[in-house]
């Protein structure tokens, strides 16, 4: 298993909302999309205050507001022998490694964007809804890998909100 923890930036606008975690060496700044970077996240919350700084100056047209939050993402690498074993912490994700960047998934929630044909949402974008059950998350990691022809995998995802 792998752990992830640490502290990301979501910069939300009118239609778009991106999770921001440390740049792994790609453009200017010190952040980089979450999912771009292989979920490298801030290692403080005052970097990751100068990098909601920096993402909301960079891009005022897109982002209107921006928050802090600290990220715990344990992710089973190595398949079901895993899942029974992930820690009770948060909810269930999938996480598609699709085209390059490493998606987010969730459930469907009314009256937010899914992501059809896949039976997810982002994470994101759904407001961090995970699944309800391990199962709901297996069966989207399946779809993944047969539709799109991509890897996927199960993680645990916690997201609570920093005031800073």
């Amino acid at each position: 298993m792998r752990s992830i923890s640490g502290i990301v930036c979501e910069a939300t606008g009118d239609s778009l909302t991106v999770l921001y975690g440390e740049n792994t060496g790609q453009g200017a700044g010190i952040f980089q999309n979450l999912e771009a970077n292989a979920f490298a996240p801030f290692s403080s919350v005052a970097r990751a205050a100068v990098g909601r700084q920096q993402v909301l100056r960079r891009f005022p047209r897109l982002f209107t507001h921006a928050r802090l939050y600290r990220l715990q993402l344990i992710i089973a690498e190595h398949g079901e022998k895993e899942h029974p074993h992930l820690p009770d912490i948060g909810s269930f994700v999938t996480i598609g490694y699709l085209e390059i960047a490493h998606k987010l998934f969730g459930a469907l929630v009314e009256g937010k964007p899914g992501q059809y044909p896949l039976p997810g949402s982002y994470f994101v974008e759904n407001g961090h809804i995970g699944f309800n059950s391990l199962d709901d998350a297996v069966y989207v990691a399946q779809e993944i890998q047969r539709q799109a022809a991509s890897q996927s995998r199960i993680a645990r995802c916690q997201l609570d909100e920093i005031d800073a």
